[in-house]
């Protein structure tokens, strides 16, 4: 007798992961909701089998079954992908339309694109010197502490706000530690470091390795650790969590699995249904696991067809607060922000000090709300619009946050710092626990 490790993808691309003795038998109880099915595939309207094994014992099966599902979401999808061509893979997604088809066509691009393409993340961050100076004053005089730990996301290899802090920095103490998709994106050194700076490299990192100490000087210590934003954040004991988290890149109109595009129109909710409909030109594209890079045409090629499905807006996480928000609102569209919510969650329950911040800074678009007053266009390729986060601002607040939501002007003029330009067209978010 052989017994199966299975996979489904449910109607809403949420994985289930299961084992049976008789998988045809088993995957019928699920699509009959009988029972005996699992309560899990109850919840949604439809599931498939996308992946099984085989094993010779229940107990090689059961082992398995523990494995797999220790696996994050985009490590899971991985294995699924397995020997199948990316046509197959592609196609398979553009069948069935999904509210995240469009984060399969993201998770393309920044594990496959160019890497100059991908470097280009955390621009903000790096680039506004003004901003990084009144950056530093917020983190020392929030936090009031002599040694100061804090965890990138996406950190990217520009070292420019570091550069920053190692020039302005008096005396305070900082452990930084520096993340990213992919080990090849993670920076060699920090540029201006004094002279005696160690570096070790990154040579060989993988995300099973412990974090790697890549520059030292007087007053910091850089380290590195490859993490992807498709995980939840480790769990960390409390003698280990970071004093500050910058968020240089959560949320992208669409990016996380908790985003979604929510419409209402005359007073009823509907979410965006995504397919994807690959072009012939990417035919002779066999395996993902064997491409090194994918070029712009590529992703110009990956046709996103769209349509809208009604939904209940209290089924949804926070959905609630998203219906009482925009209570005044006949019609509205909004790109909902759960990934950004849920990564401070998550930030708070594994990785952040009770006292600690969370920061995040973006590009921003003017749009219609009563939260984004004091923010103006940049230009119409610029699809973040403030609302989304003022959205985001308001749920937070629901649960017990703190949060302050500035345009750079005001974020720079707090800390002291008189600029020659009003820039409103970029904004902070910064969330801290209340009490």
């Amino acid at each position: 007798m052989s017994y199966f490790v299975y996979i489904l993808r449910t109607s809403s691309n949420t994985l289930y992961i299961g084992q049976t003795n008789n998988l045809e038998k088993r995957i019928k109880e699920h699509e009959n909701k009988s029972s005996k099915s699992a309560k899990y595939i109850r919840y949604f309207p439809s599931s498939e089998l996308v992946y099984h094994e085989s094993y010779p014992t229940r107990s090689e099966a059961m082992q398995r079954e523990s494995q797999l599902k220790k696996l994050s979401k985009a490590r899971k999808e991985d294995i699924i992908a397995g020997d199948s061509e990316l046509k197959k893979k592609l196609e398979k997604a553009g069948k069935v339309y999904s509210p995240y088809n469009i984060n399969v066509y993201n998770e393309l691009f920044y594990r496959y694109g160019e890497r100059k393409l991908i470097n280009e993340l955390p621009n903000l961050f790096t680039k506004l010197d003004l901003f990084n100076v009144a950056l530093h004053k917020k983190i020392t005089t929030e936090l009031s502490l002599k040694e100061i730990k804090v965890m990138e996301l996406a950190s990217g290899k520009k070292m420019g706000k570091w550069e920053t802090f190692i020039k302005i920095n008096k005396k305070h103490k900082w452990k930084v530690l520096l993340t990213d998709f992919d080990k090849t994106l993670l920076p060699l050194r920090a540029r201006g470091s004094s002279p005696n700076h160690k570096v070790l490299g990154t040579r060989g990192l993988n995300r099973r390795q412990k974090t790697k100490i890549i520059n030292t000087t007087d007053n910091f210590i850089f380290s590195t650790e490859i993490y992807s934003l498709f995980d939840n954040f480790p769990k960390l004991n409390s003698d280990e969590k970071h004093d500050c988290l910058l968020s240089t890149y959560t949320f992208d109109n669409l990016w996380l699995e908790d985003d979604l595009h929510l419409t209402k129109i005359n007073n009823v909710w509907y979410k965006n249904l995504y397919g994807l409909d690959l072009s012939k030109t990417e035919e002779s594209i066999k395996d993902i696991r064997q491409v090194k890079k994918l070029d712009r045409q590529f992703f110009k090629n990956l046709k996103i067809k769209t349509k809208k499905a009604k939904i209940n807006i209290f089924s949804l996480k926070h959905g609630a607060h998203i219906d009482k928000y925009y209570k005044n609102y006949k019609s509205v569209s909004v790109n909902y922000p759960g990934g950004l919510i849920a990564t401070v969650i998550n930030s708070y329950n594994n990785q952040l000090k009770k006292k600690g911040i969370f920061i995040t800074a973006d590009i921003a678009t003017e749009d219609v709300g009563r939260k984004t007053k004091g923010f103006k266009s940049v230009n119409e390729t610029i699809k973040i619009k403030i609302e989304n986060y003022a959205l985001a601002k308001y749920i937070l607040e629901k649960l017990d946050f703190y949060i302050e939501l500035k345009n750079l002007y005001e974020f720079i003029k707090e800390a002291g710092i008189v600029t020659p330009v009003k820039i409103h067209d970029h904004f902070v978010l910064v969330v801290r626990l209340r009490g």
